[in-house]
């Protein structure tokens, strides 16, 4: 499953925001997993 494609637009906003910001991929991948878990959403 390409999780891009399927990704809600309210998370594309946040991919794109976290991209011009100078937030490191760890924080990002930290910052993913704690909304994720908040929206009780579970990621890999």
């Amino acid at each position: 499953m390409n999780s891009e494609k399927s990704l809600p637009e309210e998370w594309r906003r946040l991919v794109e925001e976290a991209m011009e910001s100078t937030i490191t991929k760890e924080e990002f991948k930290a910052f993913l997993i704690e909304v994720g878990q908040q929206k009780g959403i579970t990621s890999a």
